[in-house]
C-alpha cells in the first residue's frame, strides 16, 4: 500500500543554521564587508568613552580650551562617523538579507511543487503559503535585523570586556560573570522558547489553512447548511491558537526582566567600584566615569537583544520549519530517463496488473490492465469511488502503482523523471483554476517564451476566438478575481487551451464538463474533439453519455475492472453492463 509519509528526518535535511549558512556563504563578498563595518563600528564605540575620560580628566586639570575643544571635536567627529557606518551596515545588511530569503522562497517553493499526492493531502494551501511565505519572511527580519543586531552587540560585550581589562584588571574580572552569566542565561531562555514559538507559528499556518480551505468552499457550504460547522472549526483553531501565543509570550518575556536585572546589577558594581578606586587614588575622575559608561554600555547590548529575543526566536522557529519543510520527500521518486515520444501526436498506453491503495487496507484499483493505440480514445466509466479518480492520479504521476507497471510508448513510468511525464500528459479536471492574471499569462501559464501567435492559435481552436475579440485589451486583459469574469464553460475552454500550447501525447479528462449547463455542455464537447484529435484520450465520467465518440470502454466497479471492450463491441452485446446502460440514459449513438 502507499502510505502518505510523515515528515521526518533525512539524510540531507540541513540543520537550521547549516541551512541558513547556505544562502548566506553566496554573499561572502557583502558579509566580508559587513564584518568590516561592524568591526569598525564597534571599535568606535567602545573608543568613544576614553575621549570622555581624557576630556574630564583634562577639565579637572583646568587645561587650556583649545585642547579641551579638540577632545569635543573629536569625540562628536567619532560619534558620527559611528552612526553612519551603523546606517551603512543596516543597509548591506537587509540586502543581504532580502536576497538570500528570495532565493530560498523560490527553492522552497520549487521543492513544494515537485513533492506528490500524499504531501498535498497533509497540507492545505493556506498552511502552506504560511510556511513558505511567512515562516521565509521572519526570516528576512533575522537576517537584516537580529543578525545585525546579535554580531554587534556580541562585539560590543567582547571590546568593553577587552577596554576594562585594560583600564584595571581587577575590574575586568568583575566584569566577566557577567558577560558569561548573560550568555548562559540567554541559551537557556531562548532554547525554551523556540519550541513554544514553533508551536506557535504552526497553529497561526493551521488557522490560515482551515480559512483557506472553507472560504474556497463558499458557493458549497452556504445552500448546504454547513456555516455553523465551519464557525465551529475556526473557534476550535483560533483557541489553539490563542493558547500557543500565550505560551510563547510567557517565555518571551522572562529575558527582558532577567537582562534589565543583570545590566542593572552591572552597572550597580561599576558605581562602587569606581567609587572605592576614586576614594583609595588609584584612579581618576575620568577613571571612575570610564568604568560607570562601560557598565551603561553592557546594558545596551543587553536590553537590544532582550527586546528583540521574541523575534529571534521566532526566526529560529522558522528556520526549523523551513528545515522540515525542506525534509519532505515524495513517494513518486524521480527516474533517470526522459520520456520520448514515437509519434507526432499520439501516445501507446499499456497498463499491466495495476493495483494501488491509498494505506487504509483497501485497494482503490486493484489488477486492471489495457493498451490503447496512439490515437485511441478510452472511456472510463463507475460510479463514486469506482477508482476513476485514482487512475488519473497514476496516469499523470500524482502517485505510483502498489503493484503492475504504467508504460507510455513501452518506457516505464518508474524509470522516467515526474517532470518529463507530465509534460506529455495534459490533465483538465471539473476544478479550473484561472490565475488573477492577464490572458496571456494564463494561457501560457506564465511562461514568456510563448508566442502570441500560438496563443492566438489555441484560443480560436477551442472556440474562443470572438471571446478574445471582445476582451478590452486583448491578450493584456487580466482574469480571475478583481478582473474580468468568465463562466465555468469558457475557464473550462480556457484549460483547453493550456493543453493544446503544451501539445501532449495523452490528455486525461476527468469529470471536466460535470459542472456545466447544457449549452456549456455543447460547446466543451466541440473544443474537446479540436483538442483530442489525433491525440490519446482518457475521459473519465459517470455518464454514459462521455462515451458518445470513445474507441474503447472501461466500466470500473470497486476498484476492479467490470468491462474493457470496444465500444461497438459491447453495444452489440445484451449482456453488456455499458450497453445497458446506454440504452437506458437513451444516449443516440
Amino acid at each position: 500500500m502507499t502510505t502518505p509519509t510523515a515528515p521526518t528526518a533525512s539524510a540531507d535535511r540541513p540543520p537550521p543554521p547549516r541551512l541558513a549558512l547556505r544562502y548566506l556563504a553566496a554573499r561572502r563578498g557583502a558579509l566580508t564587508a559587513l564584518g568590516a563595518l561592524l568591526l569598525l563600528s564597534t571599535a568606535m564605540a567602545v573608543v568613544t568613552p576614553q575621549l570622555l575620560r581624557r576630556f574630564i580628566d583634562r577639565a579637572a586639570e583646568s587645561a587650556d580650551t583649545s585642547s579641551l575643544a579638540s577632545l569635543a571635536a573629536a569625540f562628536m567627529a567619532l560619534a558620527v562617523l559611528t552612526e553612519l557606518l551603523l546606517v551603512a551596515g543596516d543597509v548591506l545588511a537587509a540586502r543581504v538579507a532580502w536576497s538570500a530569503t528570495n532565493e530560498l522562497r523560490v527553492d522552497l517553493t520549487r521543492h513544494v511543487l515537485g513533492l506528490d499526492l500524499a504531501f498535498s493531502e497533509r497540507h492545505s494551501g493556506g498552511e502552506l503559503i504560511e510556511r513558505i511565505d511567512g515562516d521565509v519572511g521572519k526570516l528576512a527580519n533575522f537576517f537584516s535585523r537580529m543578525f545585525l543586531l546579535i554580531v554587534s552587540n556580541s562585539l560590543l560585550l567582547l571590546g568593553i570586556g577587552v577596554a576594562l581589562a585594560v583600564q584595571d584588571w581587577r575590574v575586568g574580572l568583575c566584569y566577566a560573570p557577567l558577560v558569561v552569566g548573560a550568555v548562559l542565561l540567554l541559551r537557556r531562555l531562548v532554547g525554551g522558547a523556540v519550541p513554544a514559538s514553533a508551536e506557535h507559528r504552526a497553529a497561526t499556518a493551521r488557522l490560515l489553512g482551515h480559512l483557506a480551505e472553507r472560504l474556497g468552499g463558499l458557493e458549497d457550504i452556504g445552500p448546504n447548511g454547513a456555516r455553523d460547522h465551519v464557525r465551529r472549526g475556526f473557534w476550535a483553531h483560533a483557541a489553539r491558537l490563542l493558547t500557543a501565543a500565550r505560551g510563547s509570550a510567557a517565555l518571551g518575556v522572562r529575558w527582558p526582566a532577567a537582562a534589565q536585572g543583570l545590566a542593572s546589577f552591572g552597572l550597580l558594581l561599576a558605581v562602587l567600584v569606581g567609587a572605592l578606586l576614586l576614594v583609595s587614588g588609584q584612579t581618576t575622575v575620568g577613571g571612575a566615569y570610564v568604568f560607570v559608561a562601560y557598565a551603561g554600555m553592557l546594558q545596551m547590548p543587553l536590553l537590544h537583544i532582550a527586546h528583540q529575543v521574541h523575534d529571534l526566536e521566532e526566526a529560529l522557529a522558522a528556520l526549523g520549519r523551513v528545515g522540515e519543510l525542506f525534509a519532505e520527500r515524495g513517494a513518486v521518486p524521480d527516474g533517470p530517463g526522459r520520456l520520448r515520444r514515437t509519434a507526432a501526436r499520439g501516445m501507446a498506453v499499456e497498463l499491466a496488473e495495476v493495483s494501488f491503495g491509498y494505506g487504509d487496507g483497501a485497494f482503490a484499483l486493484r489488477g486492471v490492465s489495457l493498451r490503447l493505440a496512439p490515437g485511441e480514445r478510452l472511456a472510463v466509466l463507475g460510479r463514486t469511488g469506482a477508482g476513476k479518480s485514482t487512475l488519473t492520479k497514476l496516469l499523470f504521476r500524482l502517485a505510483d502503482p502498489d503493484a503492475g507497471r504504467i508504460l507510455f510508448d513501452g518506457q516505464d513510468l518508474r524509470g522516467l523523471s515526474v517532470d518529463s511525464v507530465r509534460r506529455q500528459v495534459g490533465l483538465v479536471t471539473q476544478e479550473v483554476w484561472i490565475f488573477h492574471a492577464t490572458v496571456r499569462e494564463n494561457v501560457a501559464v506564465f511562461d514568456p517564451g510563448v508566442p502570441d501567435e500560438d496563443i492566438r492559435r489555441a484560443l480560436c481552436e477551442v472556440g474562443l476566438g470572438d471571446w478574445l475579440e471582445r476582451l478590452p485589451h486583448g491578450l493584456d486583459t487580466v482574469l480571475g478575481s478583481g478582473g474580468v469574469g468568465h463562466s465555468a464553460g469558457e475557464a473550462q475552454l480556457l484549460a483547453f487551451a493550456r493543453v493544446l500550447i503544451v501539445d501532449p501525447g495523452l490528455v486525461v479528462l476527468d469529470e471536466a464538463s460535470s459542472r456545466l449547463d447544457p449549452a456549456g455542455r455543447r460547446a466543451f464537447r466541440a473544443a474537446a474533439e479540436r483538442l483530442l484529435a489525433g491525440r490519446t484520450a482518457v475521459v473519465i465520467a459517470h455518464q454514459v453519455e462521455a462515451a458518445r465518440t470513445a474507441d474503447r470502454i472501461l466500466v470500473l466497479r470497486d476498484g476492479e475492472v467490470l468491462e474493457l471492450g470496444r465500444r461497438e463491441a459491447l453495444l452489440a452485446d445484451p449482456g453488456s453492463e455499458f450497453g445497458r446502460r446506454w440504452r437506458a440514459a437513451e444516449v443516440t449513438a
